[in-house]
């Protein structure tokens, strides 16, 4: 990996750390270590949106209706995959996307499924988060994978229209979903890819994906929906 002069510079003065083991690393760049980047564990499956259950291929089989297929690339609650996304959302650190989307791609790579018909949509923050942030996560993690992949990525179909609170701050999946329902709009009608790759950093209760989805669907020409994470907790 080649590095900036600036961040060359930064890195000599104040040394890289791994975001999770505090270990030294060649470069801010990249803050994950090698030992720890061994440790985490990948799935090698998709998912049932609904009820979790895997799925040997990108079928619906238990819950047909459901909106999305959910592929996911690792359990949230690994130790080093908390790490990196606690530091993405909320130090915030966004060189921790490279890392994530690193697992991301090396899921995705091993899956009985071609994405090379996909547009990337990434869900989108309300701009009080934005603003509060400085980036959207999911919009980084959309660019590393549209890199490696070689598909687009749309940022001008989905917007968020109403900020709510959040998510990890309600407990129980009925609260999580009146939280953001209708929290989404269409910022077009035209022009809406057919098929989407829907893409988070993270799903747990899964209503942030739902509700996003179900907002893609109303316009109809939208025939399937990925819902990508880097991890999940079901």
């Amino acid at each position: 990996m080649r590095v900036p002069l600036l961040q060359y510079t930064l890195d000599l003065l104040f040394p890289p750390q791994c975001l999770h083991c505090k270990c030294r690393v060649a470069s801010s760049l990249y803050p994950l270590c090698r030992q720890c980047e061994q440790q985490v564990p990948l799935f090698s499956s998709l998912f049932c949106g609904k009820c979790g259950a895997r799925l040997p291929e990108a079928r619906k089989i238990c819950h047909s209706s459901f909106p999305y297929i959910l592929a996911s690339a690792t359990p949230y609650h690994h130790p080093v995959i908390t790490s990196l996304i606690h530091a993405l959302k909320f130090a915030p650190t966004r060189h921790a996307a490279r890392p994530l989307g690193n697992f991301l791609v090396r899921y995705l790579a091993a899956l009985p499924i071609s994405l090379r018909s996909y547009t990337i949509i990434p869900v989108p923050l309300s701009r009080a988060r934005m603003r509060a942030r400085g980036y959207n996560q999911a919009e980084i993690l959309a660019a590393y994978l549209a890199n490696a992949l070689g598909i687009p990525v749309a940022t001008d179909i989905l917007v968020k229209v109403k900020d709510v609170s959040p998510q990890a701050m309600l407990r129980g999946k009925e609260a999580r979903a009146a939280n953001v329902r209708g929290c989404f709009s269409l910022a077009r009608t035209s022009g809406i890819p057919p098929k989407v790759l829907l893409l988070d950093d993270v799903a747990t209760s899964g209503a942030t994906l739902r509700e996003a989805a179900a907002t893609l669907r109303q316009e109809g020409s939208v025939r399937t929906i990925l819902a990508v994470t880097v991890a999940h907790s079901n």
